[in-house]
């Protein structure tokens, strides 16, 4: 059924600023369902063995789209097959979707993948143009502009939230929930619940004093600040921080209005928006 998912992969290719022509006709199918290696083979990944030689990919990257499209594609599991996401939307540009079981029009099937294509205000806030899911695979494709650190892609919609906390959009929190964060408007916060004890003072009403939570807004250098109560923090019903927060999981990206947040073992959360960024766990922080 080519109706309604042509429709909305045109309004992707818009969004792209891609499609002006129409794509190539898929690789012929090897055995395994994947694309048959092409003169220059394929990498292990999935990834065109050219591009992987050339220049490791960081860990969650699949490389450009095929086609004309001018977006990139990226893992949300380790499980993802670079190689299957690429001959799935090798089949949507080609208008092979089914989106007989999508009847709001934002979604479509392909070769077994159930894709969401967002809707306008959401690609705008995410730089996120398709999500695509075939059980436990998962695989993203955003604007070739879009600036983004390794990691594994998660569904910003997933951390949407309502509480007593704050008015942020989306809360998340860390699999240790000593520390929790949100995004408000276009800047990320995490507030200190857990923050290492020799932090620079700020001045708050007038006093100098540890800083209560820190911030890295959309473009600039990030900054310890203080307020009176924790604003980046969302309140339980039983009154505890975080704990209905979604978990931003260890090598997990959330990347919203382009600040890309992640958490490693090791450095704590990690954001940055391209230029700057910061690092802060229970025991160490730095800013860049």
């Amino acid at each position: 059924m080519r109706s309604k998912a042509a429709m909305a992969l045109a309004g992707l290719c818009l969004v792209l600023s891609a499609c002006s022509s129409p794509p190539p006709a898929a690789p012929g199918p090897a055995t395994s369902g994947a694309p048959e290696p092409t003169s220059t083979g394929w990498s292990s990944s999935g990834v065109p063995r050219e591009a992987a030689e050339a220049q490791p990919l960081p860990v969650g990257h699949c490389g450009q789209a095929p086609g004309e499209f001018k977006a990139n594609v990226y893992q949300g599991t380790p499980d993802t097959d670079c190689r299957e996401a690429r001959a799935a939307l090798v089949g949507l540009a080609k208008g092979d979707g089914d989106d007989s079981g999508h009847v709001d029009g934002h979604g479509t099937d392909i070769e077994g993948w159930s894709c969401v294509f967002p809707m306008d205000a959401e690609v705008k806030a995410y730089a996120l143009t398709l999500v695509c899911e075939k059980g436990r695979q998962r695989f993203f494709v955003r604007p070739a502009t879009v600036a983004v650190p390794a990691g594994y892609h998660v569904e910003p919609w997933n951390y949407h939230a309502e509480g007593a906390g704050s008015g942020s959009e989306l809360y998340f929190t860390t699999e240790t929930r000593k520390h929790h964060c949100s995004y408000i408007e276009d800047r990320i916060g995490c507030d200190n619940h857990a923050f290492p004890d020799d932090l620079p003072t700020v001045s708050h009403m007038g006093a100098q004093q540890q800083p209560t939570a820190i911030e890295l807004e959309s473009q600039g250098r990030p900054r310890f600040t203080a307020y009176g109560d924790p604003v980046y923090s969302l309140a339980s019903a039983s009154g505890e921080w975080g704990a209905d927060t979604e978990v931003l999981g260890y090598g997990q990206l959330l990347l919203v209005r382009g600040i890309a947040c992640t958490v490693d073992r090791e450095r704590g959360v990690v954001c940055t928006n391209g230029d700057h960024g910061f690092e802060i766990s229970s025991s160490d922080y730095a800013l860049h």
